[in-house]
């Protein structure tokens, strides 16, 4: 409002007094709108408005907003409940499925007791009598063997969207304090206007409300911001309480007053009178928090990580790297099924090249995951990209690509690997659509801050619960 009257936009001063801006407040030298407007029509504009009105509209902007917050309260509530119930009624079926999956494999085994009893008897009659039921309790253990898997999976996604919406709410309370675990990502300002720059693209409370490329190539270093990344309070902004840590702040900081002074008005002649108006320095660093894409206990590893219940992760179209600085999740994968190599395993391959060429392939032809455990170190990815582009010019690159389980996969473009040192034990035929959908190329660090430039290439998963969650 205060800009407005300042510059002269009698119609935006209308439209900020009816939106609840307040002409009665003034900036750090004291000055209200109304003393600094530019023209006759602002100041009419503000001569004109009725204070009381704003109150009027503030009482009502602030029942609504605390409506709002209940309204929000209460659905998170609702969903909290559902989700319970959700879980509750899958353990509850599959208890049931369980139960009479049981009960047909015990019937099944009766039958079968009865087979070999008729047999030693040479009862041919009552053996033919028997077989159409042993084949009937086999299909109701298959039907029940499917419908325990179901269930299974049903209460797996639940209990994942239980955590996730927990997740989410704690997200949001480090957000609005300005702490807020994730990558962190620095936009370094040398100037008011590169500051400036960036301004539009933030929320009040500092989030971006949109992805977008800042810098310029050759320039300015180019920085790729994406929805949902928040300022958070270090360096120049720690000290700063959570109600003074607003877009506000960084739209005054830096910037001269402007209020205008008179002409009659003596400029000072001492020489500490230029000093009185301190202005902020630049370079000012804007130190961005990204989330990771979920956040799990460590039991929800194999449900996240090889089985992706949910199918966030297929969605996404990127490879799982989990992140877990207690180093329990390299522990643990070992004991999933999963062929796991360390960085270690890599370099001895590259004697036996072979090794990896058919490691990969056999866990695409029985669609099992390959899990790169990267241990504590911040590896590099041309470092990691070397052992495999060993096996095709490229390779890495083309695993890498958000598409590559329609544009590489399931087109088979991978038969190239299929080359004499391993002709012997695969061909292309061997390779079903359903195996290679369940295919994963999944990576695992115990290192506390991976680089975002590497990790942003996958689907990133911290795993909660470890040495640094206290």
């Amino acid at each position: 409002l205060w800009r407005a009257a300042y510059a002269g936009h009698s119609e935006l001063i209308r439209f900020l007094l009816r939106s609840g801006g307040d002409p009665r407040e003034n900036d750090e030298q004291g000055a209200r709108p109304i003393d600094v407007a530019s023209n006759p029509e602002s100041r009419e504009v503000l001569v004109a408005w009725d204070p009381a009105s704003t109150d009027r509209i503030k009482k009502t902007k602030a029942k609504a907003a605390k409506n709002k917050a209940k309204e929000e309260k209460a659905a998170l509530k609702r969903q909290e409940k559902e989700l319970e119930e959700a879980v509750e009624e899958a353990e509850r079926k599959r208890q049931i499925a369980k139960s009479e999956l049981a009960k047909a494999r015990k019937l099944l085994g009766d039958y079968r007791q009865q087979k070999v009893s008729f047999a030693e008897q040479g009862m041919a009659e009552k053996i033919a009598e028997l077989e159409p039921l042993i084949e009937g309790a086999e299909a109701q253990i298959k039907t029940f063997e499917v419908s325990v898997q179901d269930w299974d999976w049903k209460a797996s996604r639940a209990k994942l969207k239980q955590n996730d919406l927990a997740q989410a709410k704690k997200e949001k309370e480090a957000k609005e304090a300005g702490k807020f675990k994730g990558f962190r990502v620095e936009v370094i300002c040398n100037s008011r206007e590169e500051l400036e720059s960036v301004l539009p693209r933030l929320n009040k409370d500092l989030e971006v409300i949109e992805d977008f490329t800042w810098g310029e190539d050759g320039i300015i270093e180019i920085i790729d911001l994406v929805k949902g990344d928040t300022v958070i309070k270090e360096a120049q902004f720690s000290h700063l309480k959570k109600s003074e840590f607003k877009k506000q702040m960084l739209e005054d900081y830096g910037k001269p007053s402007e209020e205008p002074v008179a002409e009659e008005e003596e400029q000072p002649e001492d020489e500490d009178a230029e000093k009185k108006e301190v202005v902020p320095d630049f370079p000012i660093t804007l130190a961005f928090a990204r989330g990771f894409n979920r956040t799990i206990e460590i039991k929800m590893v194999a449900d996240v990580l090889i089985k992706d219940v949910g199918g966030l992760r297929t969605q996404d179209g990127r490879w799982p790297l989990v992140i877990d600085p207690s180093g329990r999740t390299s522990t643990f994968v070992k004991y999933t099924g999963a062929v796991v190599y360390t960085m270690m395993d890599l370099m001895e391959m590259e004697k036996d090249k072979v090794q990896l060429r058919s490691a990969f392939l056999k866990c695409l032809m029985y669609g099992s995951p390959l899990i790169i455990d990267l241990g504590p170190f911040d590896t590099p990815t041309d470092v990691l990209a070397e052992h495999f582009n060993e096996l095709e010019k490229g390779f890495f690159a083309k695993l890498l690509d958000r598409s590559v389980l329609y544009s590489y996969l399931l087109p088979r473009r991978f038969k190239s690997l299929i080359n004499k040192d391993v002709k012997k034990d695969f061909d292309i035929s061997m390779f079903m659509d359903d195996a290679i959908q369940n295919f994963v190329f999944g990576f695992v660090t115990s290192s506390r801050d991976p680089s975002l430039d590497f990790a942003k290439q996958f689907f990133t998963i911290s795993v909660k619960g470890g040495d640094d969650d206290e």
